[in-house]
Order: C-alpha cells, then structure tokens, then sequence
C-alpha cells in the first residue's frame, strides 16, 4: 500500500454555479445524458463538503492494458487523500482488435487482478465504489458474458464508458493542474485502446473553477491496439510508418474548429506522457510526486523520442521507468504523442500522473455533498 497526499483545488469555496448548474452525475450519463461543452465541471472538485472528510471512496478502472485501483479519502479542503493504490498489467485487450472476442488467457488474468483488488479493499470501510471499463469492454463481443463472470467471481460490477464519458473523467481529474493564467488547454489522454483529446476553455473569470469543455475527440487507438498493428520487436524500423498509420486518424474536420486555434498548453495524462517524464529526469524508478505537474519542452520531449528510436529493445526494457513489460509499448504511445504534437504545436507539455480514477472519484464525493446538502 502507499498514502499520497496531493492539493486538488485552491479556492475551496464552493463555486456559484454549482448550485444552479451542477456538472453531470455519473447516473445521468451512464443513462446516455450528453456531456454538455458549456458546463463548468471543476465546480465538482470544490463543492466537496466537510461532512465527507473521514469517508473512504474507491474507483477501479479497467483499461484495455491495466487493472488499476484507488481508495481515496474526501477532504474538506478539496483535496484527497489517497489511502492505497493498486496497479496491474492485463493486457485485457490483447488480441481482440483481431478476434473482436476478450480472450480466456486475457480474463483469467484480469480476474485475478480484480481479486487482489477485493482483497484490498476488504481492508477498508468503503462508502461508495465505482468500476468502469473502457476501450477494450467497448470493443469487444462478448464483454456480457465476461462482466457478468467478474461479478460472480469478485461482486464487482462494471459500467463500460462511452469515449465521450471518458474523456469527460480524464478532463475533470485533470483540471486542477490547469495554470489560473491560461485560458485554453488541451487534455490528451492516450490509453491501450483509444486516445481521448480533450479542449478546455476558461470562462470570464479566472479561477480554476470555471474552465469548461469546450470540445472534445476520441482516436480509436491506443498503445495495445497500435502495438499489434505493427511487430513488436521492431518499431524501430516501422515507426515512422505507425506515425503515418495515425496522422489518418487525425485528418478530421473537427481539428479545423477555431477553439482548437487558440493559444493553449498541452497535458498528458497518460503512461506514454509520465513515462517519457520519470525517463527525462533520469528517476531510477518512477515516482508519481516527482512526475506529476512536471512540464518540459516539447523539443526535449522529440530529442528523447529520437533517443529511444536509437536504442535497441533490450537498452529500453534496462530503464528503469520502461522495464520488459512495457517497452514494447512504449514506442506506439511515442507515435501517438509527436502526431498530436505535429496537429498542435506548443512549445512546453505538463504532465498529469492523475486519470479515470480520480475523475470518478470526485464526482461519487460531489454527489454525496449534493445527498446530504439536500
């Protein structure tokens, strides 16, 4: 187990327009309510109330590659406290890019995973809990028959997001990290099995309670999914065409909107982001404290790309941020990352060590405040 302590928010006052105009509930849009782009949602983070201070929440997320686990304490001051994480690798989408099927290998593992997950959550009193799948659960035939087994295996249930709530959580965890001078920010998320590109925008007030999503896009692609496109041992002699392969995802007519024009900051929440971070700070292992809120020159970032092109496979699994069971991984989400960076050039990247399961988590917080001020 670890214990994180991290601040979320500055202004902890609840903001105005949570009263009038609070952000989604997760129920409304697990019943297919639309994100509304307009809708300031970080209104969710600072209306967290002092009745919830002692409360445990947990999130799991599911992902196409990890099983991952947060039990987080609401704090009255609108940060949390993380009580214990938990992280694995499960390759859940492996191979159904392929067969369209989650494979027995593949569940097996996950299961496994999401038992330890059990486990450690037997250690604690929960309040509320939350469990999502995402890209691979979209995609797959038979993810019924696969959820309905992990629920009579563990007791969990799972809702699978749509892109659209995925990248609304991304976006929402992401947020407290978005500078009170910038008025345009572009969250982008590359995950196994999709990357979510998420526009912010600041209203007239600058506070970090009022930024808004201002749009959003969803590639159908991740580091899995690219990965068994293309040998896995020899990206690099095929990396430039993965570049070319994913420049075609991004050739739509929604880049060409004026919000994706404006001055902005890029934010990468992602393990493809965090990853390249630990490794340009030569960490000898990764820390997440050290990691996120971190920023670098996106020059930094394609001399560091260029580096790792250059080493053989065994020279990237020796770092100690990579290791074996991500380098082959590790390549596809440079891909993904320099054709965003070729659609919007900036010239510095912030990097965000937060995703899916704080974006759940503080919305279960938010929606205990709305229960209990009623």
């Amino acid at each position: 187990m670890n214990s994180d302590k991290y601040s979320l928010l500055g202004d902890t006052h609840a903001h105005k327009a949570a009263e009038t105009e609070p952000p989604l509930s997760l129920t409304q849009l697990m019943h297919g309510q639309k994100v509304e782009k307009s809708r300031p949602f970080i209104s969710t983070i600072s209306s967290i109330q002092s009745h919830n201070t002692g409360n445990l929440f947990a999130a799991i997320d599911l992902g196409t590659n990890n099983c991952r686990l947060m039990i987080a304490e609401a704090q009255s001051n609108g940060s949390i406290h993380i009580q214990s994480t938990f992280s694995r690798l499960v390759r859940l989408g492996e191979g159904v890019q392929e067969t369209g099927m989650l494979s027995e290998k593949a569940i097996a593992r996950t299961i496994e995973a999401l038992k330890s997950c059990v486990t450690r959550l037997n250690y604690f009193k929960i309040e509320q809990i939350r469990c999502i799948a995402t890209a691979a659960c979209r995609a797959a035939s038979n993810t019924a028959d696969f959820l309905a087994l992990v629920k009579k295996e563990t007791g969990l249930e799972f809702d699978v997001l749509s892109t659209e709530q995925e990248a609304y959580y991304a976006a929402l965890s992401c947020a407290p990290l978005v500078p009170e001078t910038l008025n345009h920010t572009i969250v982008l998320d590359i995950g196994g099995g999709s990357t979510e590109i998420v526009g912010l925008q600041r209203g007239q007030s600058n506070t970090s309670q009022n930024l808004h999503i201002q749009t959003w896009h969803s590639l159908p692609l991740g580091v899995v999914t690219l990965s068994e496109v293309f040998e896995s041992k020899n990206f690099e002699e095929n990396y430039a065409a993965m570049k070319t392969h994913v420049a075609g995802f991004m050739n739509a007519d929604k880049f060409s909107a004026p919000h994706w024009q404006q001055p902005f900051e890029l934010m990468g929440t992602s393990g493809t982001v965090t990853m390249l971070a630990g490794i340009y700070m030569n960490l000898p292992r990764y820390s997440k404290r050290r990691v996120d809120g971190f920023h670098f020159h996106t020059k930094e970032v394609r001399t560091l790309i260029k580096s790792l092109l250059e080493m053989s496979w065994q020279e990237r699994a020796a770092i100690g941020c990579i290791g074996t069971q991500r380098v082959d991984l590790i390549l596809s989400g440079c891909a993904i990352l320099e054709v965003i960076l070729d659609h919007f050039p900036t010239t510095t990247i912030r990097v965000a060590d937060r995703g899916l399961r704080e974006g759940v988590l503080y919305e279960m917080m938010y929606n205990l405040s709305l229960t209990h001020n009623a």
